[in-house]
This record gives C-alpha cells, structure tokens and sequence, in this order.
C-alpha cells in the first residue's frame, strides 16, 4: 500500500474525541488509523465495550493490542457508524478476531481486556 492516506484524533469543544482524515485508494490503499500509547483499556470480568459514536455511514474497525508489540496479534471488532447521528455501539469480547496483518490467527489466546491498547481504524 501506498500510504497516501491520511488521518488524526483531536478533541473538540464539547470533549469528544474525533477521527477525521481522507482515505485515498491510491497504489492499492484505502484505510487510515490512529493509534494511542498502551494503557490499560479494560476491567476484569468485562464482556462488552461501549462506543458512542457519530460517524459517516462507513466500517470502522475497533482493534485491541495485548502487549506492546507494533507488529503484533490484533484483536478487531466491525462495525458500522450511522451517518450524522449518535450512536450507543456495543462490542461483545467475543466480536473481537485475532488477527495478523489482517488474517485469522488461530490458537491465539482469548482477548484480556485489562491488558488491551487501543486504536481505531
């Protein structure tokens, strides 16, 4: 891929954080992602994360980390963010797939939340 997409996270007025960028389908692309530094992202014993999101109409992709790796298993969750209007989002734990450089990674340890960075694509 190209990497002539671009994005960012920002906060507004209101304290809400924002994902914006464009996404360019140039050399074989077409998706853009933040990433936050790892921080715990999760409670024992959690089944679901709760998103309140106002999107385009478009995929989005929530994907958890459980160590620090870059290049590591990636726990992704799809879903779909209404355009122009807040939404409540849950994503069961069991919504979450591991992945790797986005192939099913089977036999790969269930996802701990406690453990979990985050980043949105």
């Amino acid at each position: 891929m190209g990497g002539v997409s671009r994005s960012r996270l920002r906060h507004d007025p209101a304290g809400h954080a924002v994902f914006e960028g464009i996404v360019s389908l140039e050399n074989s692309g077409g998706f853009a992602s933040v990433h936050s530094r790892p921080l715990e992202s999760g409670f024992p014993g959690a089944v679901s994360y709760m998103l309140e999101v106002r999107g385009d109409g478009k995929r989005f992709k929530l994907n958890l980390r459980t160590n620090d790796a870059f290049d590591g298993v990636n726990y992704q969750a799809v879903f779909e963010a209404p355009a122009g209007t807040w939404t409540l989002v849950r994503l069961r734990l069991s919504d979450f797939r591991p992945t790797f450089h986005g192939r099913s990674v089977p036999g790969a340890p269930p996802l701990d939340p406690p453990g979990c960075s985050r980043s949105a694509s």
